[in-house]
């Protein structure tokens, strides 16, 4: 037997229906004596060297080596190979979907509040490389998010690890994280297919006001309920979850 728990079990039939799998796989017969055992020897030689027509596979097997090819998630330790995408016009019309369905980009984004500096900034890394956002936020949003990610349109489902530590302690008017709410507002624009965002919190402690951190809560939760996207909050502080229940 070959493959245990998908190919036949050669030794189960016999001479003659072995002979007709040598004749069918290779077009002709082995010796009319030749023993059981080395036709079956020989058909798993066959089996080891076969090759096949990726689309002569059924649809079904076919969207499971999409599946497996396409579908991005760093945070499981999966990463897409769209070049499959460029084989034929067949596979890219048919595996598109998946690639736009199932890939999870992810971003890590932190805000660092410099209070001395008056302000503060968003640093952007993950799944496409991005340069520090600075006060001019909206012209490094639309010049290196905006183009780099042309796929935002198309993705199905975003993941953000957000970290919001301070240099010192935060100005009131550094509590609104207007940086922050701006961000989740632009990225929620081009994202007319999101289907789920989710959120992992890293907040430095006794830091942010938590009335702030609820109002931005508030802010990202609203912005999903309009855009029908299903939120999940991850780490986020029990208090300021309950004010937001």
């Amino acid at each position: 037997m070959t493959l245990p728990k998908f190919a036949l079990r050669y030794k189960d039939f016999s001479q003659a229906d072995l002979q007709l799998f040598v004749k069918a796989r290779n077009g002709r017969r082995m010796r009319k004596n030749a023993s059981k055992k080395s036709l079956i020897k020989e058909l798993v030689a066959l089996d080891e060297a076969a090759t096949f027509r990726f689309v002569d596979l059924p649809p079904e097997m076919r969207n499971l080596v999409y599946e497996l090819l396409l579908t991005h998630n760093r945070f499981a330790g999966r990463k897409a190979y769209p070049a499959i995408l460029r084989t034929s016009k067949s596979m890219y019309q048919e595996s598109k979907s998946i690639l736009d369905a199932d890939k999870v980009i992810s971003i890590d984004a932190t805000y660092r509040c410099f209070p001395r500096l008056h302000g503060g900034y968003v640093d952007l890394k993950g799944d496409v490389k991005f340069q520090d956002m600075l006060s001019t936020l909206q012209r490094h949003f639309e010049r290196d998010l905006g183009s780099k990610l042309k796929l935002l349109p198309s993705i199905g489902s975003l993941k953000i690890k957000l970290r919001l530590f301070s240099i010192g302690p935060p100005r009131p008017q550094d509590m609104s994280f207007p940086k922050i709410k701006y961000f989740i507002d632009m990225l929620f624009r081009p994202c007319r297919g999101l289907k789920r965002f989710e959120i992992e919190w890293r907040i430095q402690d006794g830091v942010f006001d938590l009335d702030a951190l609820a109002s931005l809560v508030a802010h990202i939760r609203t912005q999903c309920v309009a855009r029908g996207i299903e939120l999940q909050f991850k780490s986020l502080p029990q208090n300021v979850e309950e004010s937001n229940s």
